[in-house]
């Protein structure tokens, strides 16, 4: 499996370089890229891994199945007579609705792309939950993804203190939203090094394995890019960004905390209810502004036309959604951003108004649930884990962030973090639980 997971870190590396190589080419070589690491690493590892991580994977691949099968709904043919039943006023600009069948979605073929893309992101994520079954592996490929993020919150920073443009105009779709994001679960990786770095020193230290200056360097280290990421959201970044980055570190604060108190695993329960109480309140608090639907109101980086469009959009939007990957198709007008500048308005504003124009709302808040219940898993995996239980806490806290970030931005639709979101839960469910408990 070291080869195997050599070639996985070689992709988590060149990763961030999506964020400038972003057409359709780097997106079918990256493609191709996951469902070939997850052939090989089926191919090299162990029976023994195997089984243990498809037991781990069950429930989680359970809840990632759900979207998927609402897009193949969406593009299989149904009768075009219970179209226009389920959808008023579909048929008034859609051809095809002289024919007998025609498909939920307004365009099929970006359907597809966009399937094959979600299977894409499943796939990362199980292969990085197999390769991270090895208590090793999982440590390095934490420092990695710490180190990763920290130095794109960086490149942030030098950007906008050397005056630089080649990232753009503050917005929330584009490379500069991507690296936002990065930043956000950048201080939760840095966060989940910090206790790494304690719990190791306080099991190895007594047999010599773990000197004081390696513990050392190694907290200075961690808090030190934990700070960097969290300054660059405050110094550079919206409020909603550095509110989703402060909900997932106070996520691990108290699931750290509960655990070293040595409470009960019954108490996720109570942690989950204040994780996802904490961000609903933030919610709450706009619900009586009707400016914008609530999925664009946490949106203060994107120009006003731009969304002004997302939100006529979504009120024409059907229950059923438009189709997945169907973006470049509703939202393909050119609006106006000041008096010489326009700019194409073929993406959503924020991950959660894009589920919602291209899957419908319920099923938006269908997958807004899931996430929460993978919170609630990882959480109580957290609670009765020893001494590795910073792993699911830590994915626990990043599902709640992202969760957050979701409403502020479109990064989450970027194939940079899709990569790093794979990673960090394949990294979660893995070490949720420990072989012996599972044996």
């Amino acid at each position: 499996m070291s080869w195997a997971f050599r070639l996985y870190v070689s992709g988590l590396i060149v990763c961030p370089l999506l964020m400038v190589f972003n057409d359709g080419a780097s997106r079918a070589l990256a493609g191709a890229f996951c469902l070939l690491l997850l052939l090989i690493v089926l191919v090299a590892i162990r029976p023994g891994e195997a089984k243990f991580g498809l037991g781990l994977l069950r429930p989680f691949l359970v809840l990632a199945g759900l979207p998927a099968i609402w897009i193949v709904i969406q593009t299989a043919p149904v009768p075009t007579a219970l179209m226009t039943q389920l959808l008023p006023g579909w048929a008034g600009g859609n051809a095809e609705a002289r024919s007998a069948w025609t498909t939920i979605s307004v365009d099929p073929n970006a359907s597809l792309v966009a399937l094959v893309t979600y299977i894409c992101a499943i796939a990362l994520g199980v292969s990085a939950t197999f390769l991270a079954i090895d208590r090793s592996r999982a440590e390095r490929l934490l420092v990695l993804l710490a180190a990763l993020t920290t130095i794109v919150a960086l490149v942030l920073a030098i950007h906008d203190l050397g005056g630089f443009f080649f990232l753009g105009e503050i917005t929330s779709v584009g490379p500069r939203a991507t690296i936002t994001s990065a930043a956000v679960v950048g201080v939760l990786f840095d966060a989940a090094v910090v206790v790494l770095v304690i719990e190791r020193f306080e099991t190895r230290r007594k047999r010599g394995q773990f000197a004081v200056s390696t513990a050392i360097g190694g907290l200075v280290a961690s808090i030190s890019a934990g700070a960097l990421c969290l300054l660059t959201l405050i110094l550079f970044s919206s409020q909603a960004a550095v509110f989703a980055a402060v909900t997932g570190l106070g996520a691990q604060l108290l699931i750290t905390a509960f655990r070293r108190l040595g409470l009960s695993p019954r108490s996720g329960y109570l942690l989950a209810a204040i994780g996802v109480a904490v961000p609903l309140a933030f919610v709450a608090g706009h619900l009586s502004i009707a400016s914008r639907d609530l999925t664009l109101r946490f949106d203060t980086q994107a120009p006003a036309n731009i969304l002004a469009a997302a939100q006529d959009a979504i009120a024409s939007a059907p229950l059923l959604g438009f189709g997945a990957g169907s973006m470049k198709a509703v939202m393909s007008a050119d609006v106006q951003i000041d008096g010489a500048h326009t700019m194409s308005a073929t993406t959503s504003p924020t991950t959660m108004a894009g589920l919602t124009l291209e899957l419908g709302r319920p099923v938006a808040l269908l997958i807004l649930a899931v996430a929460f219940a993978v919170a609630v898993l990882l959480i109580r995996s957290a609670l009765k884990r020893g001494r590795d239980s910073f792993f699911p806490t830590l994915g626990a806290a990043a599902v709640l962030a992202l969760s957050a970030e979701a409403f502020t931005d479109a990064s989450l639709f970027s194939p940079t973090m899709i990569a790093i979101n794979a990673a960090v839960l394949g990294l979660a469910i893995a070490q949720s639980t420990s072989r012996s408990q599972m044996s």
